[in-house]
């Protein structure tokens, strides 16, 4: 079996209410952000795409491309302990490993992707340690990123990891009982007179804003565009698909959009063969369940859904209000094989009168 590794992750760290209040520093002095994460592997690429061209990430000879997803952590507030490595989905990462320098322990790593609603870039080195060790089918890395391409409230950052290569696809190891693949400590510098705030650009929809009602209501899509990695903007949805989005007071939210140009069925109910047209994604998507707010981040937990794998899922947003205009933000992916940088939701609060008809 092919030998997959991970040399990166990047999440948030999970603490209850009552630690962050005991350890965490008034944010009017705190001018460094300090995250420990775990990422899951979720697609190795070969042969490596363009996005690993050496005019891109500064060297050539790319081993593996590789996408993985970022995974918020518990630890135990006695002695730090990890008690769950796994909590949920809240970013990507898309790196690039180069093939062994002079040095043959040491490898280049390039890395794009988003920390919450954070982007960011890096180049660094990582430093392959001995096979078979602790035990046989594994080998230990120990990698950095100096991290750049932050929001202009940051003046730079660090990502360190140690990471371990595996013999099965997944999130069990074999042999059994470690924690697969990176776990990292990410530290983020914010400029001395930047703003609690460093994403704060514009107006960010929070907590306190939703007790005001800014989200509350029916809101009609008006565009979906997909950024790639080389900066195209592409369509999926078509020019103008059709979408509503509500949030309820009480914490709810449901989505459905539709993308442009469906064609009619021949017959109701329609002919098995005209059904995947019309319904699979990206033609159509619907789902439903709870919100919540992390800082300028909106969290749709997915209870039902179109697609069955998203159930259960967490879908995190950067929200962006600009008077009755909402752009929710998603991080990189994959769409129709092409690799996407970002997603833009536009929305439009629709007025009352309007949903009243």
């Amino acid at each position: 079996m092919r030998r997959v590794s991970a040399f990166v992750l990047v999440a948030l760290c999970s603490v209850s209410a009552q630690d962050a209040k005991e350890t965490q520093p008034s944010t009017s002095a705190q001018v460094e952000e300090i995250y420990v994460a775990r990422s899951v592997p979720e697609a190795l690429i070969t042969p490596p795409t363009g996005f690993c061209a050496q005019e891109r990430i500064g060297f050539g000879g790319t081993l593996f491309e590789a996408r993985f997803r970022f995974q918020s952590t518990t630890t135990q507030a006695s002695d730090g302990r990890m008690i769950n490595a796994n909590v949920k989905t809240i970013g990507s990462i898309h790196i690039c490993t180069g093939a062994p320098t002079a040095d043959q322990a040491i490898r280049d790593w390039y890395a794009e992707g988003t920390l919450g609603s954070t982007p960011f870039r890096g180049i660094g080195k990582c430093v392959v340690r001995a096979a078979d060790f602790p035990e046989r089918s594994l080998r230990t890395f120990s990698c950095f990123l100096d991290l750049s391409g932050l929001p202009s409230g940051y003046v730079g950052g660090l990502l360190t990891s140690n990471t371990m290569s595996w013999q099965k696809p997944g999130l069990e190891t074999d042999p059994p009982g470690y924690t697969q693949a990176s776990i990292a400590t990410i530290r983020l510098w914010r400029k001395r007179d930047a703003p609690s705030s460093a994403m704060a650009q514009s107006k960010i929809a929070t907590r306190a804003d939703v007790s005001k009602g800014s989200l509350v209501g029916t809101w009609k899509l008006v565009s979906i565009t997909d950024t790639t990695d080389r900066g195209e903007a592409k369509h999926w949805w078509g020019e103008n698909p059709a979408g509503f989005l509500t949030y309820t007071a009480d914490g709810r939210v449901s989505v459905i959009i539709a993308r442009a140009g469906r064609k009619l069925f021949s017959t109701v109910p329609p002919p098995a063969d005209e059904l995947p047209e019309a319904f699979l994604y990206p033609a159509f998507l619907a789902y439903a369940g709870s919100y919540s707010f992390e800082g300028e981040r909106v969290i749709h937990h997915i209870e039902a859904c179109s697609v069955q794998n998203f159930v259960n899922t967490d879908q995190v947003r950067s929200a962006k209000l600009e008077g009755d205009r909402l752009t929710l933000r998603q991080g990189p992916g994959t769409v129709g094989g092409v690799q996407i940088a970002y997603t833009d939701y536009v929305w439009e609060r629709m007025k009352p009168e309007a949903t009243s008809k």
